[in-house]
């Protein structure tokens, strides 16, 4: 399929998700130039999400950037004007919530525009990417509405932002953001899944930590699938295993260090997950952590770490 096609299945499938979404906020009694706004919004941010899936846009974007600081802060300032329709089409516009934002696009942007090869300035620039989401500090910039847009309006910005650093600009290699599967994804996917559901439910059951309580049809159970695989799957593992997996990889020549690593990382990122830190949450997601890893490392990419992940939680929300 050639790169033009692509682009239009990118910014179809763009649309197709942001038009599902504002059909949510429909539902809930939502419209109107707000309305417009934020599915606006949503559309426009996903293009890239998608393009960077379907395509090599990142890697054209790369050869364009020819690593000149100033072409990739243009490029990531570009990524503030989905924001600005949203700001002012919505009402929710404040100085300090758009400083938060540019200070989110542009320093990460910053530490990795005079830097040639991999450094402290890109775990630096992971932990900026990941923190201010983990901590939830930008509920305020994206507020309409309330509780409604900011967690996914924020994932999909810190994609396109990530791939534009390290995909493009950094030319990393190894981050697996292709949304394609073959029959070593299949694979990896079907045994990683099968190996981590029969670690993490008789452990979740004997911690008390989950109880069977299944609650779900078909249908609710593939749009859960699928929200959870766009929403958390694809961004979690394009942080944890595209980015500081293949970063410690890289770094340390060793695959079953880096994977380790990373789980235990995975783990303790869900510390402020519930309403208070729960061990047995650190314990299984760390196990799970590990199988999204090999699975990562066993297809070569993120999409069969992403299906394995989405089905875990897709499983634990519509049954335990």
């Amino acid at each position: 399929m050639a790169f033009p096609t692509r682009s239009l299945v990118s910014v179809a499938l763009a649309a197709g998700t942001a038009l599902a979404a504002g059909r949510l906020l429909l539902e809930r009694g939502h419209g109107g130039l707000p309305f417009a706004a934020t599915v606006f919004t949503l559309f426009l941010l996903l293009i890239p999400y998608f393009l960077g899936g379907l395509s090599d846009f990142f890697e054209r974007l790369g050869a364009w950037l020819d690593r000149r600081p100033g072409r990739l802060l243009g490029a990531a300032a570009l990524l503030l004007v989905p924001y600005a329709i949203y700001a002012f089409g919505t009402g929710a516009f404040t100085t300090y919530a758009a400083l938060k934002l540019t200070v989110f696009v542009l320093g990460p942007a910053l530490l990795l525009a005079f830097k040639s090869r991999l450094t402290w300035a890109d775990a630096l620039a992971i932990l900026a990417l990941w923190l201010p989401l983990d901590f939830r500090l930008f509920r305020d910039v994206w507020s309409w509405p309330e509780g409604g847009a900011a967690y996914t309006l924020n994932v999909v910005l810190a994609v396109d932002l990530a791939l534009l650093l390290f995909v493009a600009f950094r030319r990393l290699g190894g981050v697996g953001y292709r949304f394609r599967l073959g029959w070593s994804d299949l694979s990896a996917y079907a045994i990683n899944l099968a190996i981590c559901l029969a670690f993490v439910i008789p452990l979740g059951l004997a911690t008390g930590f989950v109880r069977f309580n299944p609650d779900t049809g078909a249908a609710s159970f593939a749009f859960s699938f699928l929200a959870i695989f766009l929403t958390i799957a694809v961004p979690e593992e394009l942080l944890f295993r595209g980015l500081i997996q293949n970063f410690l990889q890289k770094t340390w020549g060793h695959s079953g260090r880096a994977l380790v690593v990373t789980s235990v990382v995975f783990g303790l990122a869900h510390l402020n997950n519930g309403a208070h830190p729960d061990w047995r949450y650190v314990l299984l997601a760390t196990i799970a952590g590990f199988f999204y890893g090999r699975a990562y490392l066993q297809s070569g990419g993120l999409m069969a770490a992403a299906l394995v992940h989405a089905s875990i939680d897709a499983i634990w929300r519509g049954f335990f």
